[in-house]
């Protein structure tokens, strides 16, 4: 499953995605280089932000489109077969095994 752009993460989680120090994310938060919002006096920062932190928003957010059209595919293709196929199949197939 790909991540979704508003899973959030804590200043730790997002230093170790981005790959720096803890205290390195801090300043970039408080600078204002990563976007982020701070309820409760600590730093959330989501997913979409850290993808436009690292110049591949546009890619990251086209592969999370694309994955929910699949996803809305498949659910749509389930809703479409027919009820008990899955059991008369499964029946065929222990017929043909014994």
């Amino acid at each position: 499953m790909i991540t979704p752009p508003d899973e959030t993460y804590s200043t730790a989680e997002a230093a170790d995605i981005i790959g720096i120090s803890e205290r390195q994310c801090s300043r970039h938060l408080d600078a204002g280089r990563i976007q982020a919002l701070r309820p409760n006096g600590r730093w959330r920062v989501t997913a979409l932000a850290l993808w436009r932190y690292h110049g591949i928003e546009h890619e990251m957010m086209k592969l999370w489109r694309d994955y929910c059209r699949e996803a809305e595919n498949q659910a749509l293709a389930g809703l479409a077969a027919p009820e008990g196929s899955d059991q008369s199949t499964h029946r065929a197939s222990q017929d043909s095994t014994n």
